[in-house]
C-alpha cells in the first residue's frame, strides 16, 4: 500500500484504475504501452497470482466501458500472458485438489455410503419443480454406485453390469476404457453385493430409453454437468465423479490390498487402467497375498 501511495497518490483499488482509464482516454494509442508500464506495481506487486489476473480483469472490463479511442489496442496491452494465465488455472487445479485432500476421511465416505443407501431404501427425498421419482431415485443410486465401485457414470448408467463367479469372487463386466475382449475384471465393491446390483436396476429403469443409442462419450458430454452439479449438491461438497473414483480407490487400498501389492499398482487395477509393469509380477505378488 506504501509504495501504491507513493506511485500514484493512493492505494485504493477504484481510484488507480479509474486513473488508468482516464489517462487511457486523454491518451493516443502509441502512449498507451507507456501507460501500461507505469501501472506495472498495482499489478505485480501481490502475492497471490489471482489477485493480479482479477485486476487485469477489472481493467480490462472497465476499458471496454470506457469511450477510449483505441479499444482493441487498449485490452491488448492490458492482457495477462497466455503463460501466466495458464499458470492460474492450473494453480486453481492444485488448490482444489489440496483441499479435497484435506476434506476427505475414509469415515465420512463410508458415512456418505451409508445416508445415501438409507435415503434410497426408504425413499426419503424430496423432489424439485420438473423431477419426478424414478429421475431422482436414478441419480441418487448412481451417486451410490460411483462410491462403493469407483466406476464411472456413463459406464453404470448403460454397460456396468457385476457378477460372481464360481468361488464366490466378485467380478465389474462392460466396462469402458478396457482393451480385454470382454471388458472385465476382477471388482471391489464396498457394500453388499444385492444392494449394488438393485442399485445397478434403478439406474437402468430410468435411464435405458435415453441412453441405449448412445455411445460413451455422447452419454458423458450430455450428462456430465448435470449429474456433477447433482452430485455436489447431494454431498454438500465442491467435487465431482472423478474425485470419487480417488477416494474409492483410496479406501479399496485400505479395505483390499492393505499393501500386499504396490499401492500404483492396485490403484491403477482397481480403476481398471492399463497396468505399466510386468503381468506375472503382479499375479504372483496378488497369488501370494
Amino acid at each position: 500500500d506504501k509504495i501504491l501511495l507513493a506511485a500514484f497518490g493512493s492505494s485504493d483499488k477504484n481510484i488507480i484504475e479509474k486513473t488508468i482509464i482516464s489517462e487511457l482516454e486523454k491518451s493516443t494509442k502509441t502512449k498507451y504501452s507507456f501507460i501500461a508500464l507505469k501501472y506495472v506495481p498495482y499489478f505485480w506487486l501481490e502475492s497471490s497470482i489471482y489477485t493480479v489476473r482479477n485486476r487485469y480483469t477489472s481493467v480490462r472490463k472497465l476499458i471496454k466501458e470506457s469511450h477510449i479511442k483505441h479499444i482493441g489496442e487498449a485490452l491488448e496491452i492490458f492482457k495477462l500472458g497466455e503463460a501466466v494465465g495458464g499458470s492460474t488455472v492450473e494453480a486453481t487445479k492444485n488448490r482444489e485438489l489440496e483441499r479435497e485432500t484435506i476434506i476427505f476421511d475414509v469415515d465420512s465416505f463410508k458415512k456418505d455410503i451409508d445416508v445415501l443407501r438409507s435415503k434410497i431404501e426408504k425413499r426419503a427425498f424430496s423432489l424439485s419443480s420438473g423431477q419426478n421419482q424414478n429421475q431422482v431415485l436414478a441419480n441418487l443410486s448412481l451417486v451410490y454406485l460411483a462410491l462403493v465401485t469407483g466406476r464411472r457414470f456413463f459406464e453404470i448408467m448403460k454397460n456396468f453390469e457385476i457378477t460372481k463367479d464360481e468361488n464366490g469372487q466378485i467380478l465389474f463386466n462392460g466396462l469402458a476404457k478396457k482393451r480385454d475382449s470382454n471388458n472385465s475384471m476382477r471388482g471391489f465393491i464396498l457394500d453388499d453385493f444385492e444392494t449394488v446390483v438393485s442399485m445397478i436396476k434403478n439406474v437402468r429403469h430410468y435411464y435405458d430409453d435415453f441412453v441405449s443409442n448412445m455411445t460413451a462419450q455422447q452419454i458423458n458430454a450430455s450428462y456430465s454437468k448435470t449429474l456433477n452439479n447433482f452430485l455436489k449438491k447431494e454431498l454438500a461438497q465442491n467435487i465431482t465423479f472423478h474425485t470419487l473414483r480417488e477416494r474409492y480407490v483410496e479406501v479399496c487400498e485400505l479395505e483390499f490390498n492393505k499393501g500386499k501389492i504396490d499401492k500404483d499398482v492396485f490403484r491403477t487395477y482397481a480403476l481398471s487402467h492399463d497396468i505399466d509393469t510386468s503381468a506375472s509380477e503382479f499375479y504372483t505378488k496378488q497369488k501370494g497375498s
